[in-house]
């Protein structure tokens, strides 16, 4: 039995990520608001000497986790903002589910889209994310609808 390494985080429903998806959280840091953009994707957060987008579906929060976005060169990394730290957690590979859940409530989840796989953590089947799908514009109209 072999076990992995995930980050769990807590929007408006449980979300997961692969640990090397992690690379920072970020408390207070300075941020660049962009008028005219998606309403989920309006600010800026300046971060190692470069400008990254943030995306914030939690209103306003101080916390931000900066995630990679592999196979995304013209934006290899993305903040996302939190209303609480993410919580680090080991799974075996039993845990790992052979499917996105399909009831109504999570199956219109616009995290769906973004979605690599999903894990039971705790009795939930959890999606686990790529930062790298986050910025599609199906994903980001799916959250302003949402």
């Amino acid at each position: 039995m072999t076990t992995t390494t995930l980050w769990r985080v807590e929007l408006d429903r449980p979300l997961a990520l692969l640990e090397p998806s992690v690379v920072e959280l970020v408390t207070d840091g300075k941020e660049l608001r962009v008028p005219y953009c998606q309403t989920v994707l309006q600010s800026l957060l300046w971060w190692r000497g470069q400008w990254i987008p943030v995306l914030r579906t939690t209103g306003h929060s101080p916390t931000l986790l900066v995630m990679r976005a592999l196979n995304r060169p013209d934006c290899p990394y993305i903040a996302l903002a939190m209303a609480k730290a993410p919580q680090r957690c080991t799974v075996t590979d039993r845990a790992f589910a052979p499917a996105l859940p399909l009831d109504a409530a999570d199956a219109q989840s616009p995290w769906h889209q973004c979605a690599l796989s999903a894990v039971d953590i705790e009795s939930r089947i959890v999606p686990i994310i790529d930062p790298a799908l986050c910025l599609n514009e199906a994903f980001l109209e799916g959250l302003v609808t949402a």
